[in-house]
């Protein structure tokens, strides 16, 4: 690959309230040193390429109250650039992040997969259902698009993807997740979160 493949995703936090100072010190953490995305490059997990790579950060105030931070992982080797662009709003609970992954050189990148642009660990309560709610997505039946809630038992693997390429075949890009004691749903108060899942590839 020679060119650019872009992600891009979004997060509001329901949890989030304009007085929630400890919760958006967390969430400031997208931007700490350990990085919120992961891939496979060439074999090896990016936990073990990256720490090697030049890191750079830069940050700027954009229009509306928007804060953005920029995250550069340059391999000093192959040319091959990874950038996490995070912006945060300071007047909504929400976050959102593109990453980016550039070959700068003039040869083939070797084989990227199992990108993810975010590879996040959310706390949960120690007792107590875990609930994720979710939409089907349309299939030309009678369940289409009718929502769902799914309790997740421990160390289940739930994967939630549209088929073929489309934005809705078979299931939406939204989700929502809640504990015990929260809410139910991401349009209210409580530990729950949103997140709004949307991949662009350009290349």
């Amino acid at each position: 690959m020679v060119g650019d493949v872009s992600f891009a995703m979004d997060m509001p936090l329901s949890a989030l309230r304009a007085g929630d100072t400890a919760e958006r010190s967390a969430i400031r953490d997208l931007t700490s040193a350990a990085p919120v995305f992961s891939f496979v490059h060439d074999g090896k997990h990016s936990t073990e390429l990256l720490a090697s790579w030049k890191r750079t950060k830069t940050k700027r105030t954009a229009e509306n109250g928007k804060e953005v931070h920029v995250i550069t992982y340059a391999d000093p080797v192959m040319d091959l650039q990874v950038q996490c662009e995070v912006t945060y709003f300071s007047n909504f609970p929400a976050v959102e992040w593109v990453l980016r992954i550039h070959n700068a050189g003039s040869s083939d990148t070797p084989i990227l997969e199992d990108i993810r642009p975010l590879d996040l660990q959310v706390s949960a309560p120690s007792e107590g259902e875990i609930v994720l709610h979710h939409s089907y997505g349309s299939t030309c039946e009678p369940t289409d698009f009718l929502p769902s809630d799914e309790s997740i038992p421990p160390n289940a693997e739930i994967m939630i993807s549209p088929h073929g390429g489309r934005s809705s075949n078979g299931a939406l890009p939204f989700l929502s997740g809640t504990a015990a004691g929260s809410s139910g749903r991401s349009d209210g108060p409580g530990n729950g979160f949103f997140a709004f899942i949307e991949t662009r590839i350009a290349i």
